[in-house]
């Protein structure tokens, strides 16, 4: 661990003594084995997405009809792949973008969404929109059927164009105080009395 960021903790002074332990014992931590070449593209044919086009995705303009969490979880499932690193997931959604864009990932983009929650919360990064494209073109691509959340969603937002993607998370309302801003599970914000 570096810096003092934890040393304080129980659970470094504990995990400190486990592996000490482990090590006198004789006891190898287990090597991760580097993915073979043909491992990655195994991996790359299985997550090639580049003969489904959807509507709009030429401007950078796909509706969008999962909600930030959503999407999150599609990430997180994701990575439980043994063979995809979060490097390459950024190289594969990356390529959703046209090439004239230049747009480019680094992991901390990716970090920062995953670290975030709630509905609409992370709705202006662009990894969240490159990640639904991707999703969304495994989904078809795969010919599975859409769920019923994803149903609601479009309900909900198609007569809006879609999820909306421009307008941050964290933008400010007026509102009386006798009232308060919430967000509902569809990534809509409403306003709520205060008893």
């Amino acid at each position: 661990m570096t810096g003092e960021k934890g040393s304080e903790s129980n659970t470094y002074f504990h995990a400190h003594r486990f592996f000490l332990k482990r090590e006198l014992q004789g006891i190898k931590e287990p090597k991760k084995k580097p993915a073979s070449k043909q491992a990655k593209l195994d991996t790359e044919k299985k997550y090639d997405v580049s003969g489904i086009h959807l509507p709009g995705e030429e401007e950078g303009k796909v509706q969008v009809y999962d909600t930030c969490d959503e999407v999150r979880k599609k990430i997180h499932a994701h990575l439980r792949d043994s063979n995809v690193t979060k490097a390459g997931f950024l190289r594969e959604i990356v390529k959703i973008y046209p090439p004239e864009q230049a747009v480019k990932f680094q992991g901390n983009s990716l970090t920062r969404f995953l670290d975030m929650s709630g509905a609409n919360s992370g709705n202006t990064n662009a990894v969240f929109y490159a990640a639904y494209v991707f999703f969304e073109k495994l989904r078809i691509r795969d010919g599975q059927p859409k769920t019923k959340f994803r149903e609601e969603m479009e309900k909900v937002w198609r007569p809006h164009g879609g999820f909306d993607i421009k307008t941050p998370h964290h933008y400010g309302y007026w509102c009386h105080a006798s009232e308060f801003v919430y967000v509902d599970k569809y990534g809509q914000k409403g306003f709520g009395k205060r008893r």
